[in-house]
């Protein structure tokens, strides 16, 4: 999918939001867009998401990880 069509989370409740909408608990696996590596994101604040042990910006989310549907990490515009 192209990112183009996509922005980053503003927030965490906008994250959950989306998160919820698609799993029934907050566990969420994303894939590496360039290794298609899985990793756990194991907490999340306003600012962005720990994944596997490295934070990562809403933006850097947005640009290096999809949800494992193949979709971008960020809300569709």
């Amino acid at each position: 999918m192209d990112r183009k069509n996509f922005r980053a989370f503003q927030n965490k409740d906008e994250f959950v939001c989306k998160i919820f909408k698609r799993v029934l608990v907050p566990a969420v696996w994303v894939r590496d867009v360039k290794s298609d590596d899985f990793s756990l994101i194991t907490s999340y604040t306003d600012s962005g998401v720990d994944v596997s042990g490295q934070f990562l910006t809403w933006k850097k989310l947005l640009e290096t990880k999809n949800f494992m549907d193949g979709s971008p990490c960020g809300v569709k515009i």
